[in-house]
C-alpha cells in the first residue's frame, strides 16, 4: 500500500527534497504529484524556520512564484522553458533560496498559496 499524496493544507510527512510535477485540487486542498523531474521551481527550500515545497509546473506559476518572490524579472519570455530543464541547486535555484530563507515555511505557504503557487509546508 503506498503512502497518501501530500497537501498544501493538511498534515503529513514527506522525505526530504520530494519532487513534485503537478497539482491536483480538490474541494478544499491541492494534492502535490510525486514526480523524478526536479527543478528550481519543482523542489523543497529551507525557510527561516521549517521547509517548504513548490510545484511549479508551467509558466503562469513560474511567473506567479517570480512574482511572489519580488523577483518578477525571473519571469521573462520563456523562462519557464529554460528553468524546467534547469539543474535544481542551479543558479537559478539559489536565488529562489536566497528569498524563502528570509521568511518562515508557514509565512511563505500563505503568500504562495495567495499567488496560486503550489506549494507545502514540510
Amino acid at each position: 500500500m503506498s503512502p497518501s499524496p501530500p497537501t498544501s493544507r493538511a498534515g503529513g510527512s514527506a522525505a526530504q527534497h520530494q519532487r513534485y510535477s503537478s497539482v491536483e485540487r480538490g474541494s478544499d486542498m491541492i494534492v502535490l504529484v510525486a514526480s523524478d523531474a526536479a527543478n528550481p521551481g519543482n523542489r523543497t527550500y529551507a525557510c527561516s524556520s521549517g521547509e517548504i515545497t513548490v510545484a511549479v509546473g508551467n509558466a503562469e506559476q513560474w511567473h506567479a512564484l517570480a512574482v511572489c518572490l519580488g523577483r518578477p524579472e525571473l519571469a521573462y519570455e520563456g523562462a519557464w522553458d529554460v528553468v524546467s530543464r534547469a539543474a535544481p541547486h542551479g543558479p537559478v535555484a539559489r536565488v529562489v533560496e536566497g528569498m524563502l530563507a528570509e521568511h518562515d515555511a508557514p509565512s511563505w505557504m500563505r503568500r504562495l498559496d495567495a499567488h496560486g503557487v503550489p506549494c507545502r509546508v514540510v
